[in-house]
């Protein structure tokens, strides 16, 4: 737990170069995800769904795994890697998969 209070977690989020409030709609569900980021979603998201950081976006999008493709769900914000933490420093690890 943090000792922040609300107010100050959302006045660092907003203070953030991609602000909460400029990347989604604050009213949108939160969740935490697999490796335990806290993420403001789509209301559509489901359990099994996927946060990519897609080459060339400004935001990370939520897919859903559909078969041999992914179907794409919507925009996120995921708190700790909207400035580029997550995206690989070698171009190699990237991986490519078709989307719908």
């Amino acid at each position: 737990m943090s000792s922040n209070t609300s107010e100050a977690i959302e006045e660092e989020l907003n203070s953030q170069e991609n602000s909460f409030l400029g990347s989604v709609n604050s009213s949108s569900p939160l969740c935490v995800t697999a490796s335990g980021y806290l993420a403001a979603v789509p209301f559509t998201i489901e359990v099994g769904d996927c946060i990519a950081l897609l080459a060339g976006g400004r935001l990370p999008f939520v897919l859903r795994p559909a078969g041999d493709h992914y179907c794409l769900i919507g925009p996120c914000y995921v708190h700790g890697i909207m400035n580029g933490e997550a995206f690989p420093e070698n171009l190699e690890e990237l991986q490519w998969f078709p989307i719908r």
